[in-house]
């Protein structure tokens, strides 16, 4: 668990707000993180 954590913070990333809500930019071609953020 503790290496998929250090794993996932790896990714740089960066708060966005669009209109009302902050949505969370990935800056990676993996495309699986961008699956996990929009659960």
């Amino acid at each position: 668990m503790k290496k998929f954590i250090l794993h996932f913070i790896n990714v740089p990333a960066k708060w966005i707000k669009t209109g009302r809500r902050y949505v969370l930019n990935l800056y990676t071609p993996k495309k699986y993180y961008i699956k996990i953020f929009k659960e």
